[in-house]
């Protein structure tokens, strides 16, 4: 049959066809309803398998969106958690300086209040490394004791008693040394030499006296 000569074959592509005796006089074709689907059944298989098609491309745009939106997250994520460590890691650096600098002044106060005393006149620090114990402030030009702070002008204007009590320049702790006297011996029998060595001895009391007044 499909070697007739008016046999033609469904272009539907079911593998089907007939024999059109009409020929090219009637060139239109219709489908057997018992042997041959209908146009429309036809079309919506079409259009089903067009839809599915775009349903298809959709979902792999969406899948394609999803996926780019994935990996936006995750990169901002990222740079995120980066942020993060390097403020935690910046905090615990200001943290270990700022003990560590804490820790420095807090040694360096202590050995200024070791070694140095504050200048009665304005406060600053002042070591001292040798010699007496009259300082000058180099800062306010103040002069002072150096063992208690006394005002060294009001020494001069008065006498040691401004000396604080404990200090060793107050008269207090230096000792008693009015009682320290000549010995006077009215025995006319002394000799020349024995009243030379009295006079020798008081001689020596002013010396210690005077080396242990504050200067």
């Amino acid at each position: 049959m499909a070697e007739a000569e008016n046999f033609f074959w469904c272009t539907s592509g079911c593998g089907s066809g007939q024999i059109h005796e009409s020929g090219q006089d009637q060139p239109i074709l219709l489908a057997d309803p018992d042997n041959f689907r209908s146009k429309l059944e036809i079309d919506n298989e079409a259009w089903a398998a067009a839809q599915e098609a775009q349903l298809e491309a959709d979902r792999a745009m969406a899948q394609g969106l999803l996926e780019e939106e994935r990996r936006v997250r995750e990169m901002r994520e990222m740079r995120e958690r980066e942020e993060r460590e390097r403020t935690r890691k910046a905090i615990e650096l200001a943290r270990q300086i700022a003990a560590r600098r804490k820790a420095e002044e807090d040694m360096s106060r202590e050995t200024v209040g070791r070694t140095t005393k504050p200048c009665p006149g304005c406060g600053w620090a002042i070591e001292k490394n040798d010699g007496c114990s009259h300082m000058t402030c180099v800062k306010c030009k103040h002069q002072f004791c150096y063992e208690c702070g006394a005002d060294h002008r009001q020494i001069l204007e008065n006498d040691n008693t401004v000396h604080k009590e404990d200090c060793k320049f107050h008269p207090s702790q230096l000792g008693d040394l009015s009682e320290l006297e000549v010995r006077d011996n009215d025995d006319d029998d002394t000799e020349e030499g024995d009243f030379e060595d009295e006079e020798d001895e008081e001689e020596e009391v002013i010396v210690i006296k005077d080396s242990r007044r504050f200067k």
